[in-house]
């Protein structure tokens, strides 16, 4: 479980690390020759990776190696995303900083990972089938017998990195629903059903793979309910299965997430009325890949969202009081999907999210009072799903809104779309 989980993290670094926001800044011509150095270290360590199960489950020193190096990984990782995202804002810090925080991670990597295992341990590694084991880990997010959304589950591997693609004609989400058919096959899930248009929608998880997954993945990834015990620093992955009675009670369980990189809830207080505090959520979720704040009661959105620079995923549908989105929303360069159903008092989306360039699924079903679209939205042609495209009636608002003619380049659009 976990070389499966780090080899798909050494692909991330090596990809950031032959991005052109990487390689166009001041930061590649100071250290070029170092970073190209790391990029061959984790290539060889990924290779390595690729036939580790066997050796990591009956040696010890292969457990230590492995989990110490995964640390290093999972910081560089969001060391390079933070500096990726801040090329994309002009809001660079100074190269020499980074390049110090950088190479500190980037050389216990070199250190760990060659060093820490001599050349004849490494290449007597065996395992290869790291694609199923990555996307393992997530399962136990769900509760057991819960009726899993299948395009939900997917959006969360793809937000963590677990898809890729060497086809760019085809959708991340269509390879993810390629990864779910093979895990069904392998009768990782049951009671699957379709919508009415055919297509998959939703399944349960086995409750033996329940409890496999739960054994394998530890406290990385944690099902906190009312026995659960307390999140801890290595955990990762974080769903929230409990009635909650108040905000201070439940904050208290949340010391140690500043690593998390999912965060979902299945069950929120129904009796009780919790003000969720979204500036503390932000501030201490700093790292997190996927957000999921469904039905919480949140009425306003603080501009502090922008602390989230590394989110790809974040849902906050059926929160019936939002009634703006902060303008801090669009510095959310990675933002992939933004999930905004039944949010009725929704009144205008930002004026320049245009600016959301990764925004890949936009979803407006039942935001009632949304009026119209802001001009320039047909510039996020990452765009593959868009439920709702609302056309000003009003004219004076209709001249600064963008009208159905900022479809026509929006060529990756599927699906339905009501207007």
């Amino acid at each position: 479980m976990a070389e499966a989980i780090l080899f798909n993290i050494a692909g991330g670094i090596i990809s950031k690390l032959a991005s052109p926001a990487i390689q166009e800044t001041k930061l590649w011509w100071a250290v070029q020759e170092e970073l190209d150095k790391l990029r061959t270290t984790v290539s060889t360590i990924q290779a390595v990776l690729l036939d580790a199960e066997e050796k990591y489950s009956q040696s010890h020193e292969v457990r230590v190696w492995v989990e110490s190096l995964k640390e290093a990984f999972y910081d560089a990782d969001d060391l390079l995303d933070e500096f990726s995202t801040d090329v994309l804002l002009k809001q660079m810090m100074t190269s020499n900083k980074m390049v110090k925080e950088l190479w500190g991670e980037l050389s216990i990597i070199s250190i760990v990972g060659i060093g820490g295992l001599g050349k004849t341990t490494l290449a007597q590694l065996a395992y290869n089938d790291e694609t199923v084991k990555s996307n393992f880990e997530l399962k136990i997010l769900f509760p057991k017998d819960y009726k899993i959304k299948i395009p939900y589950l997917v959006r969360l591997w793809i937000a963590q990195g677990f898809i890729k693609s060497s086809n760019s004609e085809q959708s991340l989400q269509d390879i993810g629903l390629e990864y779910f058919k093979d895990l069904l096959w392998r009768s990782f899930f049951q009671e699957v059903e379709e919508n009415a248009m055919g297509n998959l929608w939703s399944c349960k998880m086995h409750d033996l793979m329940h409890d496999l997954a739960k054994q394998v993945a530890g406290d990385e990834t944690i099902l906190l309910n009312s026995d659960a015990k307390c999140v801890q620093k290595i955990t990762r992955h974080l769903s929230i299965n409990v009635e909650v009675e108040s905000w201070q009670k439940f904050s208290s369980c949340l010391l140690n997430v500043s690593k998390v990189r999912t965060f979902t809830s299945f069950s929120w207080s129904k009796t009780h009325d919790i003000k969720v505090e979204c500036d503390e959520i932000f501030s201490k979720l700093s790292h997190v890949r996927a957000l999921d704040l469904c039905d919480l009661g949140i009425k306003k959105v603080p501009h502090s969202i922008d602390k989230l620079k590394h989110i790809r995923f974040l849902d906050l549908s059926h929160n019936r009081g939002i009634e703006i989105l902060p303008d801090s929303i669009i510095k959310l360069q990675n933002l992939q999907t933004l999930n905004l159903i039944n949010c009725e008092r929704l009144k205008h989306l930002p004026k320049h999210i245009k600016k959301l360039v990764n925004l890949q699924q936009l979803w407006l079903d039942g935001c009632v009072s949304l009026t119209h679209m802001p001009r320039g939205i047909g510039q996020l042609t990452a765009l593959e799903n868009l439920s709702a495209f609302m056309v000003a009636k009003d004219m004076g608002v209709s001249k600064r809104s963008g009208g159905l003619g900022e479809l026509r380049d929006l060529n990756k659009l599927g699906g339905n779309l009501r207007s």
